[in-house]
């Protein structure tokens, strides 16, 4: 199976009091059958507003449960991550975070693509 990095980033910057799109993909559901999130707060400051966004096309709406779950994780040194398989996986992916007093994240995003299986004929 193969593997693609659709996000990564070391050291992405949110400046203070200013909302950041961290990740923004379509088309998953029909590419991939698993995707691996990962995001990591290395700054000294927590992120204070976060929306985990999912849905079909540009259509997204605010999966709550997810959010609150992002928000409590990104306190200052804290790390969020989500495995996310088969049907579970979205069409489209968004995650929005702001942090008041600015703040540095890394994030990845991982998608494992569906398998194919090529049929010998005789």
């Amino acid at each position: 199976m193969t593997q693609d990095t659709l996000r990564s980033a070391a050291a992405e910057l949110l400046a203070p009091a200013t909302d950041k799109t961290l990740v923004s993909e379509t088309n998953l559901a029909g590419r991939y059958r698993r995707l691996d999130l990962g995001i990591r707060n290395a700054g000294a400051n927590p992120v204070t507003a976060a929306a985990l966004k999912t849905g079909v096309g540009s259509a997204r709406v605010t999966d709550p449960s997810r959010s609150a779950a992002l928000l409590a994780a990104l306190s200052a040194g804290g790390s969020y991550a989500l495995t996310l398989t088969d049907d579970d996986v979205p069409d489209a992916l968004e995650i929005d975070l702001t942090s008041a007093s600015g703040t540095t994240l890394a994030v990845y995003l991982l998608g494992t693509q569906h398998s194919t299986t090529t049929v010998a004929q005789d």
